[in-house]
């Protein structure tokens, strides 16, 4: 977390604290230590880490060995929803490959390269490094190849590092002298040399169009790594915003779970027609006004409205709210639980479907009275087969009866399908409500982002 690692929020992108691709080279580097050493053959970066508040799990796996020695390794991260995969490769044993020298020094033939505003210019286009992350000092060119010095500042901790993220980033950073930014893709070939460097001796040299290959030496010019290859590319704003979200499962949704404790035995009575067949052999009251005296338990309405859909509904929230008025008027009644039985008002599983739209809008208005009333009204949905089971569940305003199992609604996170804004500038988007600061600021950021 930002908490635990505050450095790593010195490495801003385009408004995103992003975990650095030098970051998971540390990480495939000590993953190699642990089965045995060896040298990094390949590592695939894809999803960015976006770090914000909230701690991330990130787990290193690394495979058996194949025939040829070969470990597939592939790393993943997650909050607390599913993980989600940052980068995949291969570590091989076998020599580190033959090291490069860099002791003359500067290089002789090669031209200075002025870096005093590298960083400042580089913050005008939205990549924002702190102080641990500027280390590029002075750069040289000859050719295709650039040369450079850099240092972490004083103070800086590189112990439990085989080579810093934050140093090794800042060596990339020649790559990008007099181009537009761009964050590792891929690295090829990587053998790591010593550990624990504060300053590096950088000869980058270029490969192809998004290809370099790149050595690192010591202040005295003595081995620390190279990477064979070295794939860069662009990253949009866009996409660190959508990586935010990837896998998150930020969104949360209701769920229905069962039941905790099981029913509650207590005498209830039927208020009016027994519509739904519920009630059994329990009393029924005509209507409230007749009630000579407080039942001993709790009181059941269970009906249906038949018709015209829109005229049913109609009716069954008019009754509802007169009802619901009625009771909370009459003093007798203040510890009485009323309870609205339905059928097919819910859906209790993605397999069902709301098929009774006026004991759905029944559950809508009720809701809002459980709200305003605690403790006073209780919703109960039964499926085709169901009845009350002897009782009510005490304590939980809303219960499905399914099979004869007793379901209750719980908040819960809900998978998130595809990115953020997915899709968005292939059509027209529609936002309501939008007439205020926030709605401005959100269809401003559907445009200027998206596409929209």
């Amino acid at each position: 977390s930002l908490h635990t690692h505050p450095w790593l929020t010195d490495h801003t992108i385009l408004g995103s604290t992003l975990f650095p691709g030098t970051g998971f080279l540390e990480l495939a580097l000590r993953a190699a230590d642990e089965v045995g050493g060896g040298r990094i053959e390949e590592l695939e970066l894809s999803a960015p880490l976006v770090l914000a508040s909230a701690a991330v799990q990130i787990q290193v796996a690394v495979a058996l060995a194949d025939e040829s020695g070969g470990r597939p390794f592939t790393v993943h991260s997650r909050v607390d929803g599913e993980w989600l995969l940052h980068a995949t490769g291969v570590l091989v044993p076998g020599p580190q490959g033959e090291p490069v020298r860099l002791e003359q020094w500067p290089p002789p033939g090669a031209e200075p390269v002025d870096v005093q505003d590298f960083y400042s210019d580089l913050a005008e286009t939205g990549w924002n490094y702190g102080p641990l992350f500027q280390g590029l000092t002075a750069a040289w060119r000859s050719g295709d190849e650039v040369f450079a010095e850099v240092a972490l500042p004083d103070g800086a901790v590189t112990t439990g590092f085989g080579l810093h993220p934050a140093l090794s980033d800042a060596a990339l950073h020649a790559a990008g002298l007099g181009e537009a930014a761009r964050i590792p893709a891929a690295f090829r070939g990587v053998s790591l040399y010593a550990v624990g460097a504060s300053t590096l001796r950088v000869r980058i040299t270029s490969t192809g169009t998004d290809t370099v290959s790149v050595d690192l030496a010591d202040g005295a010019g003595q081995p620390v790594a190279r990477i064979g290859e070295l794939v860069l590319r662009p990253v949009s704003e866009a996409e660190l915003i959508g990586s935010r979200t990837a896998g998150r499962d930020l969104l949360f949704g209701v769920g229905w779970e069962p039941a905790a404790v099981g029913p509650v035995g207590v005498e209830w009575v039927v208020l009016g027609p027994d519509d739904l067949g519920v009630a059994g052999e329990a009393p029924s009251y005509a209507d409230i006004a007749s009630m000579p005296v407080v039942p001993p338990g709790a009181v059941v309405v269970a009906r249906t409205y038949e018709g015209d859909l829109a005229a049913a509904v109609h009716t069954a929230t008019r009754d509802t709210l007169v009802l619901l008025q009625e009771w909370l008027a009459d003093p007798r009644l203040d510890d009485v639980p009323l309870v609205f039985v339905t059928r097919g008002a819910i859906a209790a599983s993605h397999e069902e479907d709301v098929t009774n739209l006026p004991g759905a809008a029944v559950w809508g208005l009720v809701r809002s009275a459980q709200s305003e009333n605690p403790g006073r009204f209780f919703l109960v949905d039964v499926d085709d087969a169901g009845s009350l089971p002897g009782g009510v569940v005490v304590g939980e305003p809303q219960l499905a009866v399914r099979g004869g199992a007793l379901l209750v609604p719980r908040l819960g996170r809900v998978a998130v399908e595809g990115s953020s804004g997915a899709g968005v500038s292939e059509g027209t988007v529609l936002v309501t409500g939008a007439t205020g600061t926030l709605g401005a600021l959100v269809c401003r950021h559907l445009v200027a982002v998206h596409g929209a």
